[in-house]
């Protein structure tokens, strides 16, 4: 299935910008041209008996949007608007018994009416898999969807397509529509830029639009779910004690599981192929040190505080304890990786020999055995999928 956000902007000929907050000494050579000056929510819907409207930091643009007059469906709600700043983020809302309507904004910043809707897919008690991605290629997909599928436990997913330009959304749709065991999923065709990262001085302010998809999902698909994992295309998570992601968490009676990430380096000890076609299932050579990288996380978003937010390697004010499962790690795959946040397409490639590899590695073999035990799945799927893997650009 397939969701259109409904993305609000300034207008462009209007009197008001987003300020970037980044000194300019700490700013990168293209840092203004990915900075999201426009964009004032990334969509507007309707969940839990609220209008959520979620968005980038409001920063210089607050004191002009509480001026704004909202009506919803011909009543002024101004007064039960609820503003809220967060970290690279914010969200504003108000309640309502209706499950669609019309919203009309109309204030400093510019003027906008907006039909809402429910969105119109819910994953009741799923165990949902979550990430935002761009052209990714789709053999990549599709692996890492079957992986968290067969040994995760994961039975939706949801995948925040950040305007890839060698396929469609509608394509990433078609892939995940025959992963065999997942039994439902969502392509959301999301608009909002990534933003920028953090520059020579590693100063990061400006890349809202992950933090923004967080939010979106919890808020738009997941609030009724049994548990939400947020992991990349490039990395698969699992467990040393053969358990689930999904009963990891259930049995730690905690709020989030927290795993780190273990690099598994770009030399494909499993197949020797160098070229062509490639996926997870072709590295297990892992760093000897381990799982070092900063954590991801699974977590209950019924047992979350309505406060905390979703952060890429944390959950701010969530009072749980943020230490990494024992038990728990992600393989972080070099080889499945574009450099797409730096505008690279090109696959990264693939080292000829492991003595070229700065640091010292080993087969990791719980990640052996979960490649060993999906490998036929895995040959009749990409088999299946092959004309689809066939239409996506070249890289």
């Amino acid at each position: 299935m397939l969701y259109s956000p409904k993305r609000i902007k300034l207008p462009a000929n209007g009197n008001f910008k987003r300020v970037p907050p980044r000194e300019p000494a700490d700013r990168q050579e293209n840092y203004l041209d990915r900075f999201d000056f426009d964009t004032l929510f990334s969509d507007v819907f309707i969940s839990d008996g609220r209008v959520w409207l979620i968005g980038p930091p409001f920063s210089n643009l607050e004191k002009e949007l509480r001026a704004c007059t909202f009506n919803w469906n011909w009543q002024d709600v101004s007064n039960e608007v609820h503003f809220e700043n967060f970290d690279r983020m914010s969200r504003a809302s108000f309640s309502t018994d209706d499950e669609n309507g019309l919203l009309e904004i109309d204030g400093p910043l510019g003027q906008w009416t907006i039909d809402v809707e429910t969105p119109p897919l819910e994953f009741h008690e799923a165990n949902l898999l979550v990430t935002q991605q761009q052209d990714n290629r789709l053999e990549w997909i599709a692996y890492w969807a079957l992986f968290n599928v067969q040994i995760n436990g994961i039975d939706s997913i949801v995948i925040y397509d950040n305007c890839s330009e060698l396929y469609s959304a509608e394509r990433v749709d078609q892939v995940l529509a025959r992963i065999p065991g997942l039994k439902s999923h969502m392509v959301v065709k999301w608009d909002t830029p990534y933003g920028v990262p953090g520059g020579p001085n590693s100063v990061w302010d400006s890349d809202f639009g992950q933090h923004i998809s967080w939010e979106h999902c919890r808020r738009a698909f997941a609030s009724s779910s049994k548990t939400v994992c947020i992991i990349d295309i490039d990395e698969l998570p699992v467990s040393s004690s053969g358990t689930t992601l999904p009963d990891e968490l259930c049995s730690s009676a905690s709020k989030a599981l927290f795993f780190n990430r273990q690099p598994i380096r770009q030399y494909p000890n499993r197949s020797r192929r160098f070229e062509g076609q490639r996926v997870h299932e072709d590295f297990s050579l892992g760093e000897k040190r381990g799982a070092w990288l900063a954590s991801k996380y699974i977590y209950s978003p019924a047992l979350l505080p309505d406060n905390a937010q979703l952060l890429v390697h944390r959950i701010a004010n969530l009072d749980d304890s943020h230490e990494p499962s024992k038990n728990v790690f992600a393989g972080h795959f070099d080889a499945i990786r574009i450099r797409w946040r730096h505008d690279e397409k090109r696959q990264v490639p693939n080292v000829s020999a492991p003595e070229a590899l700065r640091e010292p590695v080993e087969a990791v073999t719980i990640l052996d055995k979960a490649f060993d035990d999906i490998h036929p799945l895995w040959t009749t799927l990409s088999n299946s999928l092959q004309r689809f893997l066939d239409s996506q650009g070249d890289c």
